[in-house]
């Protein structure tokens, strides 16, 4: 990498972004990789662009069969980003153990996974060593989200993986009108105040960022879409095989 693109890099990381796991099928060999480069292009018809390296395997058969998936990730799938980061992991090991369900496209679709889309490539475009590809949403689902279960997303800022804490929980944790009431009282009340407004800035920047795991290569850069719908019935699976990216 040049110098210029090291820089550009670490700018980019300066935009935070949400992260995926991108899948794909082909026979019955299982492809994915995490992608952070990912976003919305259109409401109507619904089309998302996805960013991948263009000799990953992944890419190679997105392009050849012209179906995938985007799983986006909550905070406690990490793990999951992690795994499907890392070039060195053997390729039967990728999906080795993960339950997943398939749908519309049987791609796999990871079963806690904050949502799901499903897209048939639609257009692709030359990004030197990405290449960006256009896929029409044919399947989506909120998953927890849709029946309003307390859920946080996986995020990802200057090459290192972070959540977030919903400002609405934390009001109720730790209203900070408190603090600013107790600080115009005695000197006991104002020592209780300063003590809850740290306590109040803890639990604010309690999701700030952690770095990756030592060897293990996080992903790139990108934004996040938001839709909504339902997804048919679907079936489930578990395996014990796949490939990698």
């Amino acid at each position: 990498m040049t110098v210029a693109g090291s820089r550009f890099r670490s700018l980019m990381g300066h935009f935070t972004t949400g992260v995926t796991v991108v899948t794909t099928v082909e026979g019955s060999i299982n492809y994915g990789m995490t992608v952070n480069a990912f976003c919305s292009v259109s409401l109507d018809p619904c089309l998302v662009l996805i960013s991948l390296r263009r000799t990953s395997a992944t890419c190679e058969v997105i392009r050849r069969i012209g179906t995938f998936a985007v799983n986006i990730l909550k905070a406690e799938q990490r793990p999951l980003a992690e795994r499907f980061a890392r070039h060195e992991l053997d390729p039967s090991q990728r999906f080795a153990g993960l339950s997943f369900e398939t749908c519309v496209t049987g791609a796999p679709l990871f079963t806690d996974a904050l949502a799901h889309l499903e897209c048939r490539m639609v257009a692709e475009y030359p990004g030197s060593d990405h290449v960006l590809l256009i896929g029409e949403v044919v399947g989506l689902d909120y998953g927890g989200e849709a029946s309003g279960a307390a859920t946080s997303p996986l995020v990802f800022y200057r090459s290192a993986y972070a959540t977030l804490l919903e400002e609405s929980l934390l009001s109720d944790a730790f209203p900070r009108g408190a603090a600013v009431a107790l600080a115009g009282g005695s000197g006991r009340a104002r020592r209780l105040g300063r003590l809850w407004d740290g306590l109040w800035q803890w639990a604010r920047f309690r999701g700030k960022s952690s770095g990756p795991a030592p060897g293990r290569e996080a992903p790139a850069d990108a934004s996040i879409i938001e839709v909504s719908s339902l997804r048919p019935s679907c079936m489930s699976a578990s395996v014990s095989g796949g490939r990698e990216m």
